[in-house]
């Protein structure tokens, strides 16, 4: 793996985690620094679900917006990524989802 010395950027977080030596685990930039996120144990995992099962069986039946798994991620700053384990961003904010939402900063609301 690249040793890092310089702050980076949300853009080049995400053009760093195409590498294929960052598709094995999970990262965050926190403050310009690459952090590798803890390996999940079952117990969060279950959380999680449970969360994205309570906000779908809300959002879907109004088409209120899109839930997301550990896929969706957002820079709230340039120098912040953030990955939730379960968020959820309104239609009414992105009326189709985006490829990348660190544009606009982070979830309406996370897990």
């Amino acid at each position: 793996m690249t040793l890092l010395t310089q702050a980076l950027s949300a853009e080049t977080f995400w053009e760093l985690l195409e590498g294929p030596e960052y598709q094995e685990k999970r990262f965050e930039l926190v403050d310009g620094a690459l952090q590798e996120m803890a390996s999940p144990s079952p117990l969060p995992s279950v959380m999680a679900a449970r969360i994205a099962h309570y906000l779908l069986s809300f959002v879907l039946p109004g088409n209120l917006g899109y839930v997301l798994g550990k896929g969706g991620g957002y820079a709230p700053t340039p120098e912040n990524v953030r990955i939730p384990d379960v968020s959820f961003i309104s239609r009414a904010r992105y009326p189709t989802l985006p490829k990348r939402l660190e544009a606009e900063g982070g979830p309406e609301t996370e897990g």
